[in-house]
């Protein structure tokens, strides 16, 4: 039986190795997402991110943040800023990268963005987008086990195999692609400019998972430690989407138990149809005030 064990365990292996390298369409591998230079530009940011060095601001959080902060607008009030948002991060994947890169970026103030919907989810399609994009080692092992899924582990077993022999080390994202987004230094991305079309939206509730609030804080903690200053704020949404959750004030009073927070929802002037793409990111025209305010709230400016 042990033998027979290890025997099925190799045979395992080599079988997910084998179909992800044959089957280049998703559709044939439902079980095993390993997606490289893809949506997001993942794949630009990290290859980035690795060579940057004691840095003034760094922005952390999911697609609110890497569509909502403009790196090339803070760089103009004369930060050296990088954004390190990625889509649906969640706290997750936001502690495996600070482990990963903040030493080296060593930065004198992170704003991170607080979405509460990235306190819902359970974090496995940002961890696939990591494996897929970033070099995958034992903090992405250990992070597997936090997500026990067939896909989370299938991925895992033939990113490693493709960080092994060097898949992707010469690998070039454009910055420009999906003829509407468009890479920035520093890890933003700009769509381009679209207007959203309003809608109504069903009342919901905010249910935080423990697993999420206990990466949270240790997210908070390695900076306490670190002792670098951070800023903790929400990015604005429609008022339409904002307003259809009950527990908004109840998310508020949580926050502020963790440090400074700052709400753009009750901050920000924004109009649903003219500063939004969708229910829930900004447009071009949303971002620039979205940041003017952000220089001036957080005494950036």
């Amino acid at each position: 039986m042990v033998l027979f064990s290890f025997f099925a365990m190799f045979l395992y292996l080599a079988l997910v190795i084998a179909w992800g390298s044959i089957f280049e369409k998703q559709a044939y591998k439902k079980n095993l997402s390993y997606r490289t230079a893809n949506y997001g530009h993942q794949f630009s940011r990290i290859k980035e991110i690795k060579t940057a060095r004691d840095i003034n601001l760094l922005f952390l959080g999911s697609s609110h943040t890497y569509r909502g902060f403009d790196t090339r607008i803070f760089r103009k009030a004369g930060f050296d800023a990088y954004n390190m948002g990625s889509s649906s991060q969640s706290h997750i994947q936001t502690e495996l990268l600070l482990k990963r890169y903040l030493d080296n970026l060593n930065p004198k103030m992170v704003v991170y963005e607080v979405y509460p919907g990235l306190f819902t989810v359970d974090g496995i399609e940002s961890s696939l987008n990591l494996m897929g994009n970033d070099s995958n080692d034992f903090e992405t092992v250990k992070t597997a086990f936090k997500l026990p899924h067939f896909k989370i582990f299938n991925t895992l077993i033939y990113g490693l195999f493709t960080d092994f022999i060097g898949k992707n080390d010469n690998l070039i994202e454009y910055a420009r692609k999906d003829y509407q987004d468009t890479y920035v230094a520093g890890g933003y991305v700009q769509r381009d400019l679209r207007f959203y079309k309003n809608t109504t939206h069903p009342s919901a509730t905010w249910e935080l998972k423990e697993s999420q609030l206990q990466a949270f804080e240790n997210c908070i903690l390695m900076l306490k430690k670190r002792g670098i200053l951070y800023q903790l704020v929400q990015a604005p949404v429609t008022q339409a989407y904002y307003k259809s959750h009950t527990n908004n004030v109840e998310f508020d009073s949580l926050m502020t138990t963790y440090g400074d927070y700052t709400n753009f929802n009750n901050i920000s002037v924004l109009n649903d149809s003219l500063h939004f793409f969708d229910e829930h990111h900004l447009n071009q025209d949303g971002v620039e005030v979205f940041n003017g305010d952000v220089l001036e709230i957080l005494g950036l400016d």
